[in-house]
């Protein structure tokens, strides 16, 4: 019989909050607008996962073990996403200072992110029910404000960011820090993320229970080993 369970843990990105209006890409595109830049919103997100990619090939953990700051880190994405998608050189640098630092300051704010639906009733709920709630997310140290300026850090026990730990998951010792934050230990704790790699197996691994959420039914079935949820709701199933 496995023991009560005392706390849990949740990815951020994609699994407590998303892009205001679902879409990177769109807000990307409005902000080059706003600099006299026209480009096709569908031209965006190919070239921003291309760019992330390359940067953090180049730069893991957002330089974080180079002594690179994470503005510098995210303007490096951007110059690479506007290029790619085919804005000119001359025509990005005329602007690209001012752009560059507006979308970091937009992506670390309610100005960039809302809430899931049923994020802060799950997270409500479940404090409700005496279980501890923390978050270990492989991102920057914009998520503090970010969490804040959505409205539910209150309900966090602890924040755990991979930029300022040194590690991402699926490292076990991310894994580890959280137990220790949050005074439980693996089979008394829960991991929840959309990343089957970073949040299922890296939890796992680590000797955490783990669910993996997967809200789009487009997306690849698991295999079937797999513990998976489409809500955050369906927590309270695996209590």
């Amino acid at each position: 019989m496995k023991p009560p369970v005392k706390l849990i843990t949740f990815d951020a990105f994609g699994t407590l909050f998303r892009p205001l209006n679902g879409s990177i890409a769109r807000l990307y595109t409005k902000e080059a607008l706003r600099h006299g830049i026209s480009i096709k919103e569908d031209n965006v997100m190919p070239s921003f996962k291309k760019a992330f990619c390359s940067v953090k090939s180049e730069h893991p953990n957002y330089g974080s073990r180079q002594g690179m700051n994470t503005r510098t880190w995210w303007a490096n994405v951007v110059e690479r996403t506007f290029i790619d998608a085919g804005v000119s050189e001359q025509d990005l640098k005329k602007v690209f200072h001012e752009l560059s630092d507006n979308l970091y300051n937009r992506f670390r704010t309610a100005e960039g992110y809302e809430l899931y639906g049923e994020t802060e009733e799950i997270l409500s709920e479940l404090t409700t029910l005496g279980i501890k709630l923390g978050v270990v997310s492989n991102s920057d140290e914009r998520v503090h404000e970010v969490l804040s300026s959505l409205g539910i850090s209150s309900l966090l026990e602890f924040i755990l960011v991979s930029s300022e730990f040194g590690m991402e998951k699926p490292a076990k010792q991310i894994f580890d820090k959280a137990l220790e934050l949050g005074e439980a230990s693996g089979q008394e704790t829960i991991h929840v993320g959309d990343d089957i790699e970073n949040d299922y197996f890296g939890s796992k691994n680590a000797g955490l229970r783990s669910l993996l959420l997967q809200r789009l039914t487009t997306e690849p079935a698991p295999p079937s080993f797999v513990q998976a949820i489409s809500s955050l709701r369906e927590i309270i199933n695996h209590l």
